[in-house]
């Protein structure tokens, strides 16, 4: 379904059109997640299993007769139980299916996540019928077992779905608008992962290695020249490789990451050590009289880039902390 502005709305019973009507009927609804995993950062999905019921006064409003899970990529019902009582109508599904969800990466691998499952109903609008959480028995996730993950907490928050159409619905005539019950489950997690870390931004650590290296080849002797060129080189090749890696794990996104900012500063100390070593082959060149000229550059150089790096670095962490 496409629509032109979804909204979700907070309150029950929401009224597009102003007018007075009756309460709607409602549905009981709650929710068990079982797990939760399989996490694509470049499709942006993640995969869960879960038991969701509906407890309401009769069959014509179970809230998963006409269940819409609206960001659902594919879902299978694995249970289906239904029991109807003297005065209640009960129904129970356990559902498996893969979910569309944003990742926020910019501070991957030390993150902050919220897994989110939007369900709608997909039938009566939202003067007809709304979801109420079961007050009787508790929604949560049971038994999470997310290695390197903390599950913070879950919630079920419920509302009403606001689109800007009636979709042709004749007996919603006259109204520009239409509104559904909806709910939105939150998982929210955290994630410490300092081994997932030294092991994605290595290859950052190893290519500044690399251009502090260089300035220990000297110009005393001019075939250090090419070796230093080789190690700039190699430095270059291992930062990108790095980035590469970690582009494939996390897919491309809009906005620079905390592994990206650890891989600038290595790129900006490459670039540096190449202008600094053509400037002292210049005047190597021009006169072996600037041969100490060049070692002195060396030196300050090799102090400013470790300068650099540890300051970029420190700030980089102390953002991140504070974020």
């Amino acid at each position: 379904m496409t629509v032109t502005s979804p909204a979700f709305c907070e309150g029950l019973g929401q009224n597009v059109s102003g007018a007075t009507q009756k309460s709607p009927n409602t549905a009981s609804i709650g929710v068990v997640l079982i797990d939760a995993g399989d996490f694509d950062y470049p499709n942006a999905t993640f995969q869960s299993t879960f038991w969701i019921w509906s407890l309401s006064d009769s069959q014509k409003t179970d809230a998963l007769d006409n269940l819409d899970i609206r960001n659902a990529v594919n879902v299978e019902i694995i249970t289906d139980i239904e029991e109807t009582f003297e005065a209640s109508h009960w129904h129970l599904q356990k559902i498996r299916g893969t979910f569309r969800n944003y990742w926020d990466l910019s501070e991957y691998p030390f993150d902050q996540q919220r897994l989110k499952i939007y369900l709608e109903e997909g039938g009566l609008d939202s003067a007809q019928f709304a979801y109420e959480i079961d007050p009787t028995s508790k929604s949560y996730f049971h038994n999470p077992n997310l290695k390197g993950w903390k599950v913070e907490g879950m919630d079920i928050e419920i509302g009403t779905t606001q689109y800007d159409s009636n979709f042709g619905d004749p007996t919603m005539k006259g109204l520009e608008t239409s509104s559904f019950a909806a709910a939105e489950i939150t998982v929210e997690l955290t994630r410490s992962n300092w081994t997932a870390f030294w092991r994605i931004s290595s290859g950052a650590f190893i290519s500044l290695a690399l251009v502090l290296s260089s300035f220990l080849l000297s110009f005393k002797h001019i075939t250090h020249v090419n070796a230093r060129f080789g190690l700039l080189g190699g430095s270059a090749f291992a930062n990108v490789i790095s980035l590469r890696n970690i582009s494939s794990r996390t897919g491309s996104v809009p906005y620079i990451t905390l592994i990206d900012q650890i891989h600038l500063i290595p790129m900006a100390a490459i670039m540096i050590g190449l202008v600094v070593t053509l400037y002292s082959l210049k005047l190597y060149n021009k006169d072996l009289k600037y041969l100490s000229t060049c070692n002195q550059i060396d030196k300050y150089s090799l102090m400013a880039i470790i300068a650099f790096s540890v300051a970029g670095f420190i700030a980089i962490f102390g953002i991140a902390n504070k974020a």
